[in-house]
């Protein structure tokens, strides 16, 4: 009887620890872009990074796209252009040390009044995530064109990609000719952090 008490406790103790391992799990996205006006005139390659929790989004850019191994803390440093939302109370925070002292300003999202046209029939995957596409027209001749997963949700987050049902994979500006894709997805128990209260401030209207 004390056997079977035990290999109870055993599986429900397993079973618990799956729990915690699921809710705390979130993403580590590397993405690279350039600028593409025609196949022959490419601009070099930069990299992004985005973190990714059920309620928050870290947004930097990377000088390498492979990642720190294993970096799972993010947003405790401020960095210039760096961009924190928080969904809960759909919150922007953007650090700032260029020629001052380093803070974090705290602002309201952009409205952004040009809405997606979303298709949501999968046409292709990014390695185990289904595809879908979308598009935005902005003005005459500029035109966003996305490829996203639905299988991965993401909290708003990304003025620029708000609205959408899923994570961008793909994205090209006709207009600018910027071009990004996804390179890298990791799971993980990432998380995101704010520096210490002292640096932040309120954006002015």
């Amino acid at each position: 009887m004390k056997k079977i008490f035990l290999k109870a406790g055993l599986i429900f103790t397993l079973f618990v620890a799956a729990l915690f391992v699921n809710a705390q799990q979130s993403f580590r996205v590397t993405y690279a872009s350039q600028t593409k006006h025609s196949p022959s005139t490419s601009g070099p390659v930069s990299y992004d990074r985005i973190i990714l929790t059920d309620s928050a989004l870290y947004h930097f850019p990377a000088n390498s796209p492979k990642p720190q191994k294993n970096k799972l803390i993010y947003g405790n440093k401020i960095k210039h252009h760096f961009m924190y939302y928080f969904s809960n109370g759909n919150e922007y925070y953007f650090g700032n040390n260029f020629r001052s002292k380093p803070y974090v300003s705290k602002s309201l999202p952009r409205m952004d009044h040009n809405k997606w046209i979303v298709d949501t029939t999968i046409t292709h995957y990014y390695k185990e995530y289904k595809c879908a596409t979308a598009f935005k027209i902005k003005s005459p001749g500029d035109t966003i064109f996305v490829a996203y997963t639905p299988d991965i949700k993401y909290p708003t987050g990304l003025n620029w990609y708000d609205g959408l049902p899923g994570l961008v994979v793909e994205t090209f500006d006709t207009s600018t000719g910027y071009y990004e894709t996804v390179i890298r997805i990791e799971k993980g128990n990432y998380q995101i952090q704010l520096p210490a209260a002292k640096f932040i401030k309120k954006k002015k209207k």
